[in-house]
């Protein structure tokens, strides 16, 4: 996420990353999402949805049950974009309205299907460049609820959107508040 950060920051957006491989690290990030009110937290990772839980994984084997009671984790963070670059977490709708409710975020953007990460990354370029690129001046007040639908039509267009085996799938979830 580094390269899209860097790509915008023309448009004054400022990127902190950091390497989050643990549950303490993943922790340790959201307080300091929380201390230095960032505008968006942005997590690259594995996801997991099971007939359970919903999940993302970290490296070391740890995992955050974004269904249950981990979601306190992310209480009161207040940033207005969350974006879980995972694999199947939007496929709960429950979870992402959980996940904006807790948090305090007005959007929530969350994978509903399992991505291969290049397509992933063309995906989360697509929502960079809504939010933060250069968009005609009739468009800069664009509300987020566009935005998704935007990324969704380019997906379908991207022919990412997945066909067959009964029918088509949700590949982006996201719930939007109201401004």
């Amino acid at each position: 996420m580094r390269i899209l950060g860097t790509a915008y920051a023309h448009r004054g957006l400022e990127v902190s990353t950091k390497e989050v491989h643990s549950r303490a690290d993943f922790l340790f990030f959201l307080e300091l999402a929380r201390r230095n009110a960032y505008y968006m937290v942005h997590f690259v990772g594995h996801g997991n949805k099971t007939s359970k839980d919903t999940s993302i994984r970290f490296s070391n084997g740890e995992s955050l049950i974004l269904s249950g009671s981990d979601v306190s984790v992310f209480k009161d963070l207040n940033v207005p974009i969350l974006i879980f670059s995972c694999c199947s977490v939007g496929k709960d709708q429950e979870t992402i309205d959980q996940l904006m409710r807790r948090s305090g975020a007005k959007a929530v953007f969350a994978y509903a299907v399992t991505l291969y990460d290049y397509q992933a990354f063309i995906i989360d370029s697509m929502i960079y460049h809504l939010l933060f690129g250069d968009v005609p001046k009739a468009e800069e007040n664009m509300f987020l609820d566009e935005i998704g639908n935007r990324v969704k039509n380019a997906i379908e267009e991207l022919l990412l959107y997945r066909r067959g085996r009964g029918g088509g799938k949700k590949v982006l979830a996201y719930s939007i508040a109201d401004f």
